[in-house]
């Protein structure tokens, strides 16, 4: 039995699957059943994704000396088999965040059974990070593992269906948050919202975003209302994604690139025998995206750093996706002070998608946002959105 003394990552809240359907069965799911007087048996389906092997998250040191704690939520795939395909921090702070994704790629899960088959399935895993217990600290993962299939429970759910394909009849108007005013917060939210088959919000969950900002999104997008789905003659249930983003107008810059970017020639197909799609994104120097924005915004100096005279720059990492929009960022250095009004900021631009072979693509980038006080001018009254 493996002892650990580190921080307990614990999965607090009911997973939710949504199935990822093979697109090659395999040979044993195209056999037909055995003819004669009997039939194989078939194993009954799934009601949760559960877990047969759990690996800790080590409490990172670096985390450990900056006292953080707080809430991840890591994105798994897991295979046909039951292995861990893929893991990615959907939210939560990047040193935890990490620890989380390393540590849940160690698990192992038994088959998710549909219809009689084993397939693939992902789940949002939720993960606190919170000192050790000075009573547990040698507690084995294997002690808590029931705990852990408990919390891991999960049922399939609505099918997901993209924004731009609902229409909204009824909307309640975002506001932003006082506090969030007071304390010059910006940033964006992430919900998955769960829509009845009458066209009512039933849920709305955060997948990303400030706690300030992501309260007053939730209060509002509960009460908005949909047209109702239907497929086949029939209303059903359907979930979404949905981004809302929280700036301040003196602090947002449009303006258009003057040319369109796209891959150079040893990148297009054909070209040194590459593939038109790379299997990972291209890596774009910072000079190249700059030229890419189209959306900026920029970031509140921090009133605490400010007045500390904390200054210096915040390099972050981060992908462009192919409509412009950017995701999985993640801090490459910078002072905690100063990272959150970055990420806050940064995590709003957008940028005119690469492009290669005429179709976009996702490429990857640095972004440095600079912090000088010397070059802050007189605090503007704030005007949200």
């Amino acid at each position: 039995m493996t002892r650990i003394a580190s921080a307990l990552c614990i999965v607090l809240a009911s997973t939710v699957l949504w199935p990822q359907e093979s697109s090659t069965p395999s040979n044993a799911n195209k056999a037909a059943l055995p003819t004669g007087s009997y039939s194989a048996a078939i194993p009954p389906d799934s009601t949760k994704l559960e877990a047969i092997k759990i690996v800790r998250a080590e409490y990172p040191p670096e985390a450990r000396a900056q006292n953080l704690t707080g809430h991840v939520v890591v994105k798994v795939t897991v295979s046909e088999t039951g292995d861990v395909e893929n893991a990615e921090a959907v939210s939560g702070e990047p040193l935890l965040a990490k620890a989380a994704v390393d540590a849940v790629k160690e698990w192992k899960f038994k088959p998710y059974i549909k219809n009689g088959r084993a397939i693939r399935v992902s789940a949002n895993m939720p993960c606190d990070f919170a000192p050790p217990a000075k009573s547990n600290a040698n507690t084995s993962a294997e002690d808590n593992a029931s705990t852990l299939l408990l919390s891991s429970q999960g049922v399939d759910p609505p099918p997901m269906v993209a924004s731009t394909d609902l229409v909204v009849i009824k909307k309640e108007q975002l506001k932003y948050p006082r506090l969030a005013l007071l304390e010059d917060i910006q940033g964006s939210v992430l919900v998955r919202v769960v829509i009845s088959q009458a066209g009512d919000v039933e849920k709305t969950e955060v997948l990303s975003g400030d706690p300030i900002l992501a309260r007053a999104t939730v209060e509002s997008v509960n009460k908005w209302k949909f047209q109702p789905v239907v497929r086949d003659g029939i209303p059903v249930k359907v979930s979404t994604n949905l981004n809302f983003n929280f700036a301040f107008k003196d602090k947002v810059v449009d303006y258009e690139p003057h040319v369109t970017p796209s891959a150079p020639a040893q990148f297009q197909s054909g070209a040194s025998g590459k593939p038109s799609a790379a299997s990972s994104p291209l890596f774009l120097p910072q000079k190249t995206t700059a030229g890419m924005l189209i959306h900026r915004v920029q970031p509140v100096y921090p009133p605490e750093a400010k007045a500390a005279r904390i200054q210096g720059s915040v390099v972050l990492a981060a992908i462009i996706a192919k409509d412009g929009s950017v995701k999985n960022l993640r801090v490459i250095s910078g002072s905690r002070a100063l990272v959150g009004a970055a990420v806050g900021a940064v995590q709003q631009w957008r940028y005119r998608p690469y492009m290669l072979n005429g179709e976009p693509v996702e490429v990857e980038s640095q972004i440095t946002v600079n912090f000088t006080i010397g070059s802050i001018g007189p605090e503007l009254r704030r005007s949200p959105f």
